[in-house]
């Protein structure tokens, strides 16, 4: 049996792009994953809480019936210790994971429109910081150019108004001469007056003359006249005139450097992702996809909330393989398959719980029936990701296959995995330790009936009436005998008194 074992690890993320490790076996290599920007900000919000935690993505999604969102997973390890993060994406990705997981090589991987090298990426970030640099540099000699301009027309008016203010200067010493003899002439006109005013004064002492309105108004003008006089307006002009070229400086520097930061992050961001030919699909509008968010929030609840309660029975022990008497306990391995809609509609009529352990390999091609097992209130358990023999697998190889089962369980189920049964029930203490520090429980079993080798449905339930049932955990799979069996082994054990239990 050829084993093929695919993982990704997200390494960063960085401009709509996440850098990811894909392990195929025992090779990795690097890309670039191009992300939507529904995607692409979700997945960051989730992965800025990590603190440098190993990262694995899901290659698994669910979607939500009642917003028509969808939504993954991602596995953040460190050391024994592990996290399970949901995170909102669009169903664009949904399908890109679908291509990754579907490619057998590192080659079709390569060739697919949405994945880029290291090596490509970083060539064209080296070739986008060599076009800024032109720029930039195009746009200091326009600079230079326009300051040279400018301080020759700044020089060029300053000279023009020294020109000015020395003809200025001359009309004002004229003009202060003729005020000084038009003073002295006032000074003789109002001295005159006040002699005058003052014999009358004498004459008429309750008479208290003010100046007229009239008056008043003639030595504002004069005052008003005199101010502006004394301002030279080429100094005015010289000042608006600078202040006009430095703000246009201002003006022309920013609106380059706007036009160009925008045009580099349209240009990285821009929302256009090409799909191969196998997959005909639109990424719906980013609005849509916020609301659904918003509408998940609140219905979110009704997902995985199921309604149905069945009788239960916790498990305490890391490895577990019997109940006490007047329980028992019916476990379904190797699905989903197509019989186990049929078998869980069966244990809900009896008012039961069964516990199924299904295989990750199953779970990518029947992922509805994972859905409506656990929305049934039936118990979900991994029964590893590729069936293969746990002892005989290396330490890394046996934890990637560990954490793949249960990351993509647990992104259908929206709910942490707690139990793990091994294939063939191989699991020396090495095994059982790795699913320990895991938080799994090893649940084993204690009654077979060998329903996988059965003939008839016959065969199956005369087995349950001729060992004692009580306690025990029965070990069957989903086939088509099984399936038949199940309402008459029900009606038997029920018979006897025994309590039928899902494990928890």
């Amino acid at each position: 049996m050829s084993y093929t074992f695919k993982l990704i690890e997200l390494i960063e993320l960085n401009n709509g792009h996440a850098k990811i490790r894909i392990s195929i076996n025992q090779e990795e290599k690097l890309f670039w994953l191009k992300l939507d920007t529904l995607t692409y900000k979700s997945l960051n919000q989730v992965y800025n809480q990590l603190n440098g935690s190993l990262t694995r993505l899901s290659f698994m999604s669910k979607r939500n019936p009642f917003t028509d969102s969808f939504s993954s997973t991602l596995t953040a390890v460190k050391g024994y210790e592990q996290r399970k993060l949901d995170f909102n994406c669009s169903e664009l990705y949904t399908h890109k994971l679908n291509q990754i997981k579907e490619a057998s090589t590192f080659k079709q991987i390569e060739e697919l429109s949405f994945i880029e090298l290291p090596e490509n990426m970083a060539q064209a970030k080296k070739a986008k910081e060599t076009n800024k640099k032109e720029k930039q540099g195009e746009t200091n000699k326009a600079k230079g150019f326009a300051s040279f301009k400018v301080d020759d027309v700044v020089k060029q008016t300053e000279t023009t108004s020294n020109k000015k203010e020395d003809v200025v200067e001359q009309n004002n010493s004229t003009s202060l001469k003729e005020d000084q003899a038009e003073e002295q002439v006032d000074e003789d006109i109002i001295f005159d007056k006040e002699q005058s005013e003052s014999d009358s004064y004498k004459e008429s002492p309750s008479l208290n003359q003010s100046p007229s309105i009239n008056e008043l108004d003639l030595i504002d003008q004069d005052e008003s006249a005199r101010w502006l006089g004394s301002v030279s307006f080429v100094k005015v002009f010289q000042k608006g005139l600078m202040a006009a070229a430095a703000l246009a400086l201002v003006l022309a520097f920013s609106n380059e450097h706007f036009f160009a930061t925008e045009s580099e992050t349209s240009e990285f961001n821009e929302d256009k992702y090409l799909v191969s030919s196998s997959v005909n699909l639109s990424e719906k509008d980013v609005s849509i996809g916020k609301k659904a968010q918003e509408e998940a929030s609140v219905q979110g609840v009704q997902v995985i909330q199921s309604e149905k309660e069945f009788p239960m029975y916790e498990v305490k022990q890391d490895l577990f393989y019997g109940l006490p008497e007047g329980y028992v306990a019916l476990t379904f391995d190797d699905g989903p398959s197509y019989f186990t809609k049929e078998i869980v509609d069966v244990l809900s009529q009896h008012g039961v719980a069964g516990t199924f352990f299904f295989v990750g390999t199953q779970i990518e091609k029947y992922p509805e029936y994972v859905s409506y097992t656990e929305d049934e209130g039936q118990v979900v358990g991994s029964h590893s990701h590729q069936h293969a023999n746990l002892n005989n697998l290396t330490p890394s190889l046996l934890k990637n296959d560990i954490l793949e089962s249960i990351t993509g369980l647990e992104g259908l189920v929206g709910k942490q995995v707690e139990l793990f049964r091994p294939p063939y029930g191989a699991a020396d203490s090495e095994v059982v330790e790795v699913l320990k520090h895991q938080n799994l429980k090893t649940v084993m079993w204690n009654r077979d009936p060998r329903d996988w080798e059965a003939n008839s449905k016959n065969d199956i339930v005369e087995y349950f009436k001729n060992v004692n049932p009580s306690g025990g955990i029965y070990i069957l799979h989903e086939n088509q005998y099984t399936l038949e069996a199940l309402p008459e082994i029900l009606d038997y054990l029920e018979s006897k008194g025994l309590k039928v239990v899902g494990l928890q």
